[in-house]
């Protein structure tokens, strides 16, 4: 049995990045860069606007000795086409996002000035002294030059990201193919939520479980098999399937009919660790094939969770070429006592809340037990919980993260 970060350093020898292709930015969401990605144009493009008001030298306000009169020559609007040169001692209209004409410095807001009918604007000497070169105006490249660096190679894209990198002109972008993945779900005692059960047998959490978490994260899922508890079956299955990634659940253990370890060695799997030092999910499997990786994950519904928030994080970061690997963890603090497993780490369902400081605090939920799901309606944060003989005490400072 190995410890758990004995478990992630295996995942990161064994898996590399997906191969990249260049995607419409449409097609993008929740990927990740394969290469760094550079500005187009440099923005903002030309000098805008920042405001609705009027464009003005600050040479025609600077010797006010008293209120002004500027007449309103020419109007800039945001949209295609060039400006008026702006004329001595006049002014003109100017909107939010509009180019700034030559020869104008500043843009006075609107509610600085009166504009009268017959096509002036008068200015007070105090608004006129308050002016200062370059107020209300956005220079040309301030935010970026062009060519600047706008995204990094092993970053994730989210929309934030995909709308600047849609303003630095870039309209494709190469990026880390998502993971085509297969489930298997085993056990004979599986049955469907749209049926009734008989005798013996329980409602099949695991299928929507992990299906669920392949959706949100914008994964390939090729197929979602339920298989019996038949090694002969299982080893047929795990022999054929073609994809990056196997997920398995049911079957890891040590029982007569726990058929995954052998049936993965007879379809060509090599094993690289079985058996973490965790509460629950001790049972879990990594093996590869090749370019085809195998994650099996406990049977019980909680292993299903924690391992998929944990492992199958890991294996997707690295297959999706992430810079900064997932579980990405945070420090919080215990808001009840704990007590730990003295033999495995624990990985403890709670609920998420801040204090005044924004501390996060951790609330243990009841019913943590593997097979036990009913909490995850209210669990939004997974604590590691060391293994040790001693209870942790309410605030006891603890790693978390998002499940």
């Amino acid at each position: 049995m190995i410890s758990i970060d004995e478990a992630f350093a295996h995942l990161d020898d064994q898996i590399g990045p997906l191969p990249a292709r260049r995607l419409p930015l449409r097609e993008a969401l929740g990927r990740v860069l394969a290469e760094d990605a550079f500005a187009r144009v440099q923005l903002p493009p030309f000098r805008q606007s920042a405001m609705d008001g009027y464009a003005v030298a600050l040479a025609d306000l600077s010797d006010a000795a008293g209120p002004l009169r500027l007449a309103v020559t020419a109007t800039s609007a945001a949209g295609p086409g060039g400006t008026e040169p702006l004329l001595p001692g006049s002014c003109q209209r100017i909107f939010t996002g509009a180019q700034v004409p030559e020869g104008a410095d500043l843009v006075i807001r609107q509610e600085d000035v009166v504009r009268s009918d017959e096509g002036f604007i008068h200015i007070s000497a105090d608004a006129a002294a308050r002016q200062r070169r370059g107020a209300n105006i956005r220079e040309a490249g301030e935010e970026l030059t062009r060519g600047a660096l706008v995204g990094r190679s092993g970053q994730r894209l989210t929309h934030g990201a995909i709308g600047a990198l849609a303003m630095a002109g870039l309209h494709t972008v190469s990026l880390h193919r998502a993971p085509r993945v297969a489930l298997l779900v085993t056990g004979d005692e599986l049955r469907s939520a749209d049926g009734d059960l008989t005798a013996g047998e329980v409602f099949d959490a695991n299928t929507p479980l992990v299906t669920a978490w392949a959706a949100a994260r914008g994964l390939d899922l090729v197929a979602t098999i339920a298989l019996p508890d038949d090694a002969d079956l299982l080893t047929m299955t795990l022999a054929e399937a073609a994809v990056d990634l196997i997920i398995t659940t049911g079957g890891a253990s040590v029982g007569d009919r726990d058929h995954l370890r052998s049936s993965a060695s007879a379809a060509g799997f090599t094993e690289h660790f079985w058996g973490v030092a965790q509460q629950p999910g001790k049972p879990t499997l990594f093996a590869t094939r090749g370019t085809t990786l195998l994650l099996g994950l406990p049977g019980n519904p909680a292993a299903v969770f924690a391992g998929l928030a944990t492992f199958g994080a890991r294996l997707l970061s690295r297959l999706e070429g992430e810079r900064e690997p997932a579980p990405r963890f945070a420090r919080g603090r215990l808001a009840a006592a704990v007590r730990p497993n003295p033999a495995r780490d624990l990985w403890l369902r709670c609920s998420l809340s801040f204090g005044d400081e924004g501390t996060a605090l951790l609330s243990p939920l009841v019913r943590q037990q593997s097979h036990m799901l009913s909490n995850l309606l209210d669990c939004d944060a997974i604590a590691r919980i060391p293994a040790s003989a001693e209870t942790l005490a309410a605030g006891a400072v603890v790693a978390w993260l998002r499940p």
